[in-house]
């Protein structure tokens, strides 16, 4: 599930952000505009559980 609208930036001054307070039970990415590393550019904030399932994905694929 895609967290709805846009936070205002939620990291810290080195790009940190704590994923628990972006993406709540049940959020998996959330989008925000970035303020620190690349004003103005889009940031993506993935959940640990999105980054697990897609860390499962053997590579390359079995049949590729």
């Amino acid at each position: 599930m895609v967290r709805e609208g846009w936070p205002i930036d939620p990291s810290d001054f080195v790009g940190d952000v704590v994923l628990d307070e972006v993406c709540p039970p049940g959020i998996d990415v959330a989008r925000y505009l970035n303020y620190h590393e690349d004003p103005g550019g889009l940031s993506l904030a993935q959940a640990r559980e999105a980054n697990a399932g897609v860390q499962q994905v053997p590579v390359p694929l079995p049949d590729a």
